[in-house]
């Protein structure tokens, strides 16, 4: 964020130490990130996000939904800490930097740990060999994922698709996409509901990194077929169990990973 004229802040784009310097200090403003967002597409190499973490999120969550091919230029992000970023994790940096005593017990933090503990070795393994990796990142990009994937499944959004599924998943994606043509059927998904992730598996093997997800989710869908003329509507909703592998090359500059399996459970 760079300062244009008195309080008037905009998105700026950064080359040098230089310019860094001569920012301004912690200044808190509502800014209008269109600009930042013109700026990231049409970088020519990587950049980095810096703001703080309800804008990121903002960022986010439009570039998942609307422009997922920005995320391949994004290789840092960086969220400044607010008065009101509230987390166990900027809370304990606090108590740390203050020299504050543990006296309330997290057991949500903890029932985390615990969940994990088994695959321990390989989460620490994957922090090493992968930049910025964290169990939490992971899961939150898993679920964006999942609701990325079904959109534009029904959007027939191939561009999408070829982005977040391995090439056996994307061809079988666009086979179903294809059979729904050729009868007529649009699908549109009024809610795609995430309710609980649990990893089952991680394995990595030579250069290849592979953790098998299970997904409980909760999805309503509209069906729409035109048949002899005649228009049929039919609202479903569907309780889904099911195991998503994502895979990702460990020395891969791209911080995707691809869905490379899917099971059904249910």
């Amino acid at each position: 964020m760079g300062e244009n004229e008195g309080l008037d802040y905009s998105a700026k784009l950064i080359k040098s130490f230089k310019e860094f310097d001569k920012l301004p200090g912690s200044i808190y403003h509502q800014i209008n990130f269109q600009d930042g967002l013109k700026i990231l597409k049409n970088v020519k190499s990587n950049a980095g996000l810096v703001a703080i973490p309800c804008v990121l999120e903002g960022i986010y969550n439009y570039i998942f939904s609307k422009e997922p091919e920005l995320v391949n230029k994004i290789n840092l992000t960086i969220g400044l800490l607010c008065g009101w970023t509230y987390s166990h994790k900027s809370i304990d940096a606090m108590k740390q930097y203050h020299k504050i005593e543990e006296k309330v017990e997290k057991p949500e933090v903890i029932k985390l740990n615990q969940q994990f503990q088994e695959f321990s070795d390989e989460i620490n393994l994957l922090e090493k060999n992968i930049k910025s990796f964290s169990i939490d990142y992971f899961l939150d990009g898993a679920k964006k994922a999942y609701e990325m994937t079904l959109i534009a499944y029904s959007e027939e959004n191939k561009e999408t698709l070829n982005m977040l599924l391995e090439k056996n998943i994307y061809d079988e994606f666009l086979e179903s996409i294809e059979i729904r043509n050729n009868n007529n059927q649009k699908l549109e998904y009024s809610l795609i509901k995430v309710n609980k992730l649990d990893i089952r598996d991680i394995d990595i093997n030579k250069n290849i990194a592979k953790i098998d997800l299970h997904i409980d989710a909760d999805n309503e869908f509209v069906l729409t077929e035109l048949k002899d003329e005649e228009k049929s509507i039919n609202k479903n909703k569907a309780h889904v169990k099911e195991i998503w592998t994502f895979t990702k090359k460990l020395n891969s500059r791209n911080p995707n990973w691809k869905v490379s399996e899917i099971s059904r459970l249910n």
